[in-house]
């Protein structure tokens, strides 16, 4: 990987969602309602229209941008909300639209993730714990409707959810006692065969914690996080505010689906967790947004990796 700076976000934060269309990279963090869309080709960013919901998560469905649960005045929700993503006039021009049905379960801090003719919702936050829960919607059906599959082994919300290969994983996130390294996967098509149950298996565990993690061409990639040892381990005080002695990194792992490995392939020009990763694949890039880092705390620096696998 070979990386440059891109120009910083409008906001800087962390726990953010993101998803990318074309040339176009659209990211959300935590505790703001905005979303913002960074233009590869113009190198610049823009807002859409102002987002119905808050702490939903983005994801690209059938060249729309779509939002998925969260809050609406405090409420958490099942409507998912969707937008044209073509050029920025396009984007400042279009209405969000209730384009596709109500989930099964209300949700914020899911875990969201489309591929082909399949738009996957797991785990989860319903305002009181973390959720189990997984359903999908087939998009090649007239008319649409979800259907609540095999659920996840263990509650999570926050984490990063990809398809790779036809499979579903489910990576880090967070459960009710704090951070996991763990990683879930599942076949599509196991889950879709509502006849089976304990379709879902544990890989290899994250080399970090709080890492963000995405596909490129297939391959399942681990962004920063935390080292999780002695002289770096992660430690709240009382108000939830992150001590000084956390150690973040800037390591890019990626996974070995023939041995089941996590290796590092790259490292990052600044050390980071939390923070939102798009992949750009017409420009064969990815690009790491905001997040945590270090004693400055919450970040609004950009990098971007042109990517060579």
């Amino acid at each position: 990987m070979t990386w440059r700076s891109g120009p910083n976000a409008p906001v800087s934060g962390k726990l953010g969602s993101a998803t990318s269309l074309g040339n176009l990279v659209c990211i959300r963090v935590a505790g703001s309602p905005e979303i913002h869309v960074y233009d590869t080709t113009k190198q610049d960013w823009f807002l859409t229209p102002p987002c119905p919901l808050d702490a939903c998560s983005l994801v690209t469905v059938n060249n729309t941008l779509t939002v998925v649960g969260g809050r609406v005045d405090a409420s958490v929700t099942n409507l998912l909300y969707s937008i044209h993503l073509k050029s920025f006039h396009a984007v400042k021009r279009q209405p969000w639209k209730e384009q596709f049905p109500p989930m099964l379960t209300k949700r914020m801090f899911a875990m969201a993730v489309s591929s082909g003719n399949v738009l996957a919702v797991a785990g989860g936050w319903n305002g009181h714990q973390a959720l189990r829960t997984v359903e999908i919607l087939r998009l090649d059906r007239d008319p649409m409707y979800w259907t609540r599959v095999c659920s996840l082994p263990s509650p999570v919300y926050s984490a990063s959810a990809c398809i790779s290969k036809g499979k579903l994983y489910v990576l880090g996130g967070f459960t009710q006692k704090g951070p996991t390294k763990a990683v879930l996967s599942a076949s599509i098509s196991s889950l879709l065969d509502s006849s089976k149950d304990g379709v879902w298996h544990r890989p290899t565990s994250l080399p970090t914690l709080r890492s963000t993690c995405v596909t490129f061409n297939d391959h399942l990639l681990s962004f920063g996080g935390e080292n999780d040892n002695e002289q770096g381990h992660r430690s709240l005080s009382s108000s939830g505010a992150i001590n000084d002695n956390t150690r973040e990194t800037g390591a890019v792992y990626e996974y070995s689906t023939t041995d089941g490995e996590w290796y590092r392939i790259s490292e990052m020009p600044v050390s980071r967790c939390q923070s939102c990763v798009a992949t750009v694949t017409e420009r064969r890039e990815v690009m790491v947004v905001g997040g945590h880092s270090g004693s400055t705390g919450r970040t609004q620096t950009v990098q971007i990796a042109t990517v060579d696998l």
